[in-house]
């Protein structure tokens, strides 16, 4: 096989972003297109695996806070919250509708 002077200055230039030689970047090409795999340039792979790592990162972070709520339920009755709210709001209205007194002389 041979190559135009355009054409092997193209495939240099595309082997330059994996930073290999034509001759080898030629062949993994090849071969990633009979196995249907996609070639992904070293500084795409580079941000794909930080996305990885910070999915992976989020992910512990879920399940920590889903561990962490299942320990609290197991201690707390998950309701208990809300009915101390309540009670705080209903003793908070009756402090503000009782009637103010007038000051004994």
């Amino acid at each position: 096989m041979s190559l135009s002077l355009a054409e092997y200055a193209r495939l240099e230039r595309a082997a330059a972003q994996f930073s290999e030689r034509a001759t080898t970047h030629l062949k993994r090409r090849a071969f990633a297109h009979l196995d249907d795999a996609v070639l992904v340039p070293p500084e795409l792979g580079e941000r794909l695996q930080d996305l990885v790592f910070l999915v992976r990162n989020i992910a512990t972070n879920v399940n920590q806070m889903a561990r962490h709520s299942n320990e609290i339920q197991a201690v707390l009755d998950a309701k208990a919250p809300f009915h101390e709210v309540a009670r705080l709001e209903a003793a908070l209205r009756a402090m503000v509708e009782r009637p103010v007194r007038q000051p004994s002389p």
